[in-house]
């Protein structure tokens, strides 16, 4: 990102990433780290509903809200 002179913005944190200053470095790393964790979470949870809706023998890709 330096080399391409290029910024890093989020979600939740005031102005631009400062790569440099080791105080946001850690906290980039540690936001990137749980967000990483929760999408490993979904996953799971993604999973474990797909195997408990195939074993109580409900169609797997029945639509949901109301649809038909």
């Amino acid at each position: 990102m330096r080399g391409e002179k290029k910024m890093l913005v989020s979600y939740g944190h005031d102005g631009p990433w400062d790569l440099g200053d080791a105080a946001d470095e850690n906290r980039s790393a540690m936001d990137v780290r749980g967000a990483q964790t929760e999408v490993r979470a979904i996953r799971c949870r993604n999973r474990d509903a797909t195997v408990k809706t195939c074993a109580a023998g409900r169609p797997e890709s029945q639509p949901s809200y109301g649809f038909p």
